[in-house]
């Protein structure tokens, strides 16, 4: 199901690459459930991560994942879309209001 968390336009030219995670990601003890993309937040769930080595091996997927999602987009625009490839690091799919009905 998350992997149909990014807009149906991530791929185009005009849509920014994901946002980096920020420097102290290290810091976040706790989990949250993704929405469900209707917008029905009831099912969220917030938990607080037990452990040292738990937050450390989500913040590393986290960071793998997203540092290679963008590489590979970024290698596509460069590729397909010239001079109009947006190439900022401004998208985050949490906020995107398609994920929200």
């Amino acid at each position: 199901r998350s992997k149909y968390r990014l807009g149906k336009d991530y791929l185009s030219c005009e849509a920014p690459l994901l946002t980096p995670p920020p420097p102290n990601i290290t810091k976040l003890d706790w989990w949250m459930s993704i929405p469900l993309a209707s917008g029905d937040n009831s099912s969220v769930q917030v938990k607080k991560l037990k452990d040292a080595n738990t937050v450390h091996r989500e913040a590393f997927m986290v960071c793998g994942m997203i540092e290679k999602v963008n590489e590979a987009v970024e290698y596509f625009k460069r590729h397909h879309c010239g001079n109009k490839a947006n190439l900022n690091h401004t998208y985050t799919f949490h906020d995107d209001p398609y994920n929200h009905g």
